[in-house]
């Protein structure tokens, strides 16, 4: 987990997340900085529709995408609409796997393949970012954290606070649910539909592994139409 994920609730109340720095040490020589163009691989969404124009536009480097409206998008577009769940887990799956065997360029490649069937995957774009800083390919690394971190904020910095249904964070899938959970370094954590109100779930975390359950709200746009 990168630096400044693991303190996400000191995030959520500063409306703020850390970007992933590359930290130099006096070692006597630097590594050559290379350009894997792996960013520029990855296929942007099909159909033309908002999602995809939105996408295109990210890709390129706009940073005045609104990131919320991209997510948003997601839900009626035609990537979601044609998305085989199980083949994107299975690619998500390889990301972890290559990560936690220090696979670098299999990680790179199983994010880009990720990020080519769902654009706005944070785990995508956390395990490019990841894999290209330790590739050195200072131009990937920077667009993926440029994605990773923007997605995210546009989660938390929400209308609401995450205090009930009414105010719950938006999110478009169960990954973005369980991105925030593993981002607070919680040693556990649950989601929970609330009996009554369709499209509302609870976040449950147990930061400490003590069972002082903390809960947020989450309203799914994916589940229920949620106003933008």
């Amino acid at each position: 987990m990168l630096r400044g994920e693991k303190t996400m609730v000191r995030g959520l109340v500063a409306a703020g997340v850390l970007l992933t720095g590359i930290v130099t040490g006096a070692a006597a020589e630097a590594p050559a900085v290379v350009d894997t163009g792996m960013a520029k691989k990855i296929a942007l969404p099909p159909g033309g529709d908002a999602f995809a124009t939105l996408a295109a536009r990210a890709a390129a480097g706009d940073k005045t995408v609104d990131m919320r409206a991209l997510r948003l998008a997601y839900v009626a577009s035609a990537q979601r609409k044609a998305r085989d769940a199980a083949a994107e887990d299975a690619l998500l799956r390889q990301v972890l796997d290559a990560h936690q065997n220090y696979e670098w360029q299999r990680e790179a490649d199983a994010a880009v393949a990720l990020l080519s069937v769902n654009f706005i995957s944070l785990e995508g774009y956390k395990g490019l970012e990841e894999a290209c800083l330790k590739l050195n390919d200072a131009a990937c690394r920077e667009q993926a954290s440029f994605m990773k971190n923007k997605l995210f904020v546009s989660i938390i910095n929400g209308l609401g606070g995450g205090k009930d249904c009414a105010t719950g964070w938006v999110v478009v899938s169960a990954e973005e649910e369980d991105y925030m959970m593993k981002a607070t370094g919680a040693r556990n954590f649950s989601h929970t539909p609330v009996a009554g109100t369709p499209g509302c779930e609870t976040l449950n975390v147990d930061r400490d592994g003590d069972g002082k359950i903390k809960t947020w709200y989450v309203r799914r746009a994916d589940l229920v139409a949620v106003t933008p």
